[in-house]
């Protein structure tokens, strides 16, 4: 059942730079989508192979492609 409901979310993609300066504001618009429509979206990260990028993308627990 729940594999079903997934397939039905919209896949947003963020992309975003290896800086801070670049991951924090997606990050924040991440949490604000996912805030107004959390049961319709599945967000995931693209970003270079920086480590901070990785590091922090992580630890927020959101997918992430490099």
């Amino acid at each position: 059942m729940s594999d079903k409901k997934n397939l039905r979310k919209k896949n947003i993609i963020i992309a975003c730079g290896g800086t801070a300066g670049h991951i924090f504001p997606g990050i924040t618009l991440a949490e604000e989508l996912l805030k107004r429509y959390r049961d319709s979206l599945r967000i995931s990260f693209i970003t270079s192979e920086n480590i901070l990028a990785r590091r922090l993308l992580s630890e927020s627990g959101y997918d992430f492609y490099t």
